[in-house]
């Protein structure tokens, strides 16, 4: 168990060892930051549909039932 906890330390050390480096290092220095101008957009997008939820199914919960009612009084000849 405290050899785990040493390479443990050890390896932290190194992690910030390496980020202590980089930060001092500078930042990085991408293709937009190199001085170059940046692509202009070649594309026109047309505007995105608002998001609208699905449509509503089954509002009515008793409408299985009143079609089986429906169906059994036309089945009996109740209902024409």
């Amino acid at each position: 168990m405290l050899g785990r906890l040493i390479a443990s330390a050890r390896s932290a050390a190194t992690r910030t060892r390496v980020l202590r480096a980089r930060l001092a290092s500078g930042p990085r220095r991408g293709p937009a930051a190199s001085g170059a101008p940046a692509p202009e957009a070649t594309h026109d997008f047309p505007p995105m549909r608002p998001l609208e939820p699905p449509p509503a199914q089954n509002d009515d919960v008793l409408q299985p039932v009143h079609a089986a009612v429906e169906r059994d009084l036309r089945a009996r000849g109740y209902l024409r």
